[in-house]
């Protein structure tokens, strides 16, 4: 229930004034509760329940509309609609993995070096991307791969089987066959890791090999009590490259490379949310898109006490956009030691079970410090520390490169408006979607560094004329990005593409 979920929710109520509308989830959801953490009135929409986001059947359930908005973050779906419009929050890479993640992933190992080796396309029977971790896909009980090569050229593909699983889940026991032969089987434990497979492969030309995966499966809800009610088999990485290699792999690094996008060609519009987003779409998707900024719940200011205040969710998972709590309380320690007095740092934001570990991390770090951890907050809870909050900061991105890793940057930077509507002076890294919010000097303070992060917060922490003055800037610019400019934007867009 973060900035992408106010993003879709705002729309959906914009959207309702005028149109029948339904909100479309893969698992089911607390319309009540999306009310109010995220602030918008839902009263208006339905919601429909589609438990599998698999092309076939989400383009048959959004065949009933007139118009899809497809606002999830990371998306490859195909829209069913008769008219659709793609709202990138970034370009994350998609299939074929031209473009995946760093490390070794899988591998096409050609047995002679020249061009023309081939690529995997996935087939029937598998969910779509699980992109909150890495790129990878769960299973059905049968699921496909198929291979496409030259005819009589020999390979050999690498599938990557990770071992996903939960602890209480029985081991899966998979079987793989190449043209209805049985070849291998494997059985996939609870754990840490993967198990590499490799297929020996002759190309058959204008035909596909076709790769047969069967596997037990268990379901997260009856297994954990989860709400995820699908029946998963096997989590796999497969390398869907198309160029000649002896042990290459690709790397997120790789962004020269276009990825697959034919879904995108189902859509009449791309609309990107952030100038940031725009210039990635336009360099990894050679896209245009046209920018409408998310909808910020402008707050109330309230009487100013000495606290800073940092909003976002708690996780480090590796490649991720971290929002780096344990950064900023190590920053606040050495303002601490610094000699700041009757000053407290709050830190809001949601938590998952699997990134507790991390959360217990920044609280060992903030022991003995005046730092106040508001995990799960409700809406008024975050509206009141808002009205109070003097400082705000924000440090996604801090030690990364954003010409690397783009992805791990805020790309626009929602919690910094929010902050700044209710006079909280923001001290945010200079980078990415954060440019474009704030000017530094103007309207707050950029650092690039934990050093520039504590500098900056001691001048304006001990200078009551440069706080004031950066207060009453940042108010108004955080006017510009009101949910009246959101709403207007969005209606020029869906009447312009519903009148074709």
């Amino acid at each position: 229930m973060g900035g992408g979920e106010r993003y879709c929710g705002f729309l959906a109520e914009c959207l309702s004034r005028k149109y029948e509308v339904d909100l479309l989830a893969h698992e089911p959801l607390d319309r009540s509760l999306l009310m109010e953490r995220l602030q918008v009135d839902l009263s208006r929409v339905g919601v429909r329940f589609i438990p599998h986001d698999d092309d076939i059947v989400f383009g048959h359930e959004t065949s009933k509309y007139d118009l899809l908005v497809n606002t999830s973050f990371g998306s490859n779906l195909v829209c069913g609609a008769a008219r659709g419009v793609y709202v990138c929050h970034f370009p994350v890479p998609h299939e074929p993995l031209k473009t995946g993640p760093a490390g070794v992933l899988a591998k096409l190992r050609s047995a002679r070096h020249a061009e023309g080796v081939g690529h995997i396309e996935w087939g029937d029977g598998w969910f779509g991307h699980e992109q909150a971790r890495d790129v990878y896909r769960w299973s059905t009980e049968r699921p496909t791969l198929k291979v496409w090569m030259p005819k009589g050229r020999r390979a050999q593909i690498r599938l990557l089987l990770l071992r996903l699983l939960p602890k209480q889940a029985p081991p899966t026991e998979v079987e793989i066959s190449i043209d209805g032969d049985w070849t291998r089987s494997v059985k996939v434990e609870p754990g840490r890791g993967l198990i590499g497979v490799d297929l020996p492969i002759v190309g058959k030309g204008v035909h596909h090999n076709l790769i047969e995966i069967k596997c037990t499966t268990f379901s997260p809800h009856e297994l954990l009590g989860a709400a995820d009610p699908r029946r998963l088999g096997v989590a796999l990485v497969a390398d869907l490259s198309g160029r000649p290699a002896n042990g290459f792999t690709y790397s997120r690094r790789h962004y020269s490379q276009r990825p697959h996008l034919r879904f995108l060609d189902t859509y009449d519009e791309v609309v990107s949310h952030s100038r940031y987003t725009q210039q990635w779409v336009e360099r990894l998707w050679n896209r245009d898109s046209r920018v409408v900024s998310p909808p910020v719940a402008l707050q109330s200011a309230g009487g100013k006490e000495p606290i800073i205040l940092s909003v976002g969710r708690f996780f480090d998972r590796k490649g991720s956009h971290s929002k780096k709590q344990l950064e900023m309380v190590k920053a606040f320690r050495a303002l601490v030691h610094r000699g700041l007095r009757g000053w407290t740092y709050h830190l809001v934001g949601g938590c998952e079970e699997e990134d507790l570990p991390y959360l217990e991390r920044v609280k060992g770090l903030a022991e003995g410090l005046p730092v106040e951890l508001h995990v799960g907050a409700t809406g008024a809870e975050l509206k009141d520390l808002y009205a109070r909050a003097s400082i705000f900061w924000h440090a996604t991105g801090l030690g990364e490169d954003e010409r690397i890793f783009p992805e791990r940057f805020e790309h626009f930077g929602m919690t910094s408006v929010e902050a700044m509507s209710a006079g909280a002076v923001p001290i945010v890294i200079g980078k990415a979607g954060q440019l474009e919010v704030l000017e530094d000097g103007v309207h707050g303070r950029h650092f690039r560094d934990l050093k520039e992060l504590v500098d900056g917060t001691w001048e304006v922490v001990h200078d009551d004329e440069l706080r004031k003055r950066l207060s009453t800037a940042a108010v108004q610019r955080a006017r510009e990005y009101g949910p009246e400019v959101f709403r207007s934007k969005w209606e020029e867009i869906v009447d312009g593409v519903l009148s074709r």
